[in-house]
């Protein structure tokens, strides 16, 4: 399924760049070959462009090339992994408002926390729950739990700043409708 999923976000980074081509050149997407170079000089244009790389490199690392020493195998997965996850806090809104900085360090540590929680309840529900012994299981559940724990928590800090960043005062949250939109994401959370 990740072999699937690289490819999938390859893809889409594609149709995502011919979209801001098409912005820019004035035309239908299937047609702005032809100005994908000017889509990557805007923000969004140059992370589509950078998530189609990472995602390929990531798929070649992973499923096609093998690397023996332990260490250089972990630093070519990680490194690509980050670099995904910098992409989409890079060509949304972490970029926006008042500390772009700090706006995409912590949407890219959102993103990470999101993922390794959801990821672990998947793992969870499909391998450990059904296909391990119990003597096994509980430890492995514990821990999970730490994991999901920590994921929450740096899931609820990020949040919180960039509630901050985003509003000037997280009292102002439910103003406009990113934070209506927030409000129903913390509600599907507990």
């Amino acid at each position: 399924i990740l072999g699937e999923a690289l490819v999938a976000a390859a893809a889409l980074g594609v149709v995502l760049l011919l979209g801001v081509a098409s912005d820019i050149g004035g035309g239908a997407p299937w047609s702005a070959v032809g100005s994908i170079d000017a889509a990557t000089t805007t923000y969004a244009g140059m992370a589509f462009a950078l998530r189609v790389v990472l995602s390929l490199a990531l798929w070649i690392v992973l499923f096609r090339y093998r690397i023996a020493h332990r260490d250089v195998y972990w630093t070519a997965v990680a490194l690509p992994a980050l670099g995904l996850l910098g992409t989409w806090a890079f060509a949304g809104h972490s970029r926006s408002m008042r500390w772009p900085a700090t706006g995409v360090v912590t949407d890219v540590a959102h993103h990470a926390a999101a993922a390794t929680w959801i990821a672990g309840l998947a793992i969870v529900a499909w391998i450990i729950i059904p296909g391990l012994a119990p003597d096994v299981r509980t430890p492995a559940l514990q821990r999970f739990s730490r994991v999901a724990a920590a994921s929450v928590a740096i899931l609820a800090i990020t949040g919180l700043v960039q509630t901050v960043r985003l509003t000037g005062n997280p009292a102002r949250l439910l103003d406009g409708g990113h934070g209506r939109y927030l409000l129903v994401k913390l509600v599907a959370l507990v």
